[in-house]
């Protein structure tokens, strides 16, 4: 990696941005050997696409332990629930939760019309129901 020192930046996980990438682009749009280009020019595309990705995970990851809203912003204590956002939640679909509280296995309470949850039947359901293995 010595001729491409940008390519060898980005291997060692530098921080990916706009100019790191063009640089990198524009080295490897002056090697002569086409096959060894498009193979670089590969690695490049992987390495984008391995970066995105793994940003993508780590967000979700963090809205998924703070419970967060799809517009990313960080709910941790909600007042209620509501059977979407329980849903968003527990990773399963919002009938699942509505037929839970259907069958009378999650409490629930009535905000007029809305359907809602408090955060300590949350809790207490999510204790019952824990499998542990044996």
């Amino acid at each position: 990696m010595d001729k491409f020192p940008t390519l060898a930046l980005l291997t060692d996980r530098q921080a990916l941005d706009e100019a790191l990438i063009r640089r990198a682009r524009d080295e490897i749009s002056t090697i002569r050997d086409p096959s060894l280009r498009k193979l670089l020019g590969s690695c490049l595309e992987t390495l984008r696409s391995a970066d995105r990705a793994a940003s993508d995970a780590a967000s979700a990851v963090i809205q998924l332990l703070g419970h967060g809203t799809a517009g990313g912003e960080l709910e941790r204590h909600p007042n209620a629930y509501s059977p979407r956002t329980l849903a968003t939640r527990w990773l399963c679909s919002e009938r699942h939760v509505r037929n839970l509280i259907k069958r009378g296995d999650l409490p629930h309470f009535r905000f007029g019309k809305l359907l809602r949850i408090k955060p300590s039947d949350v809790d207490d359901f999510e204790r019952r129901n824990v499998v542990r293995p044996e």
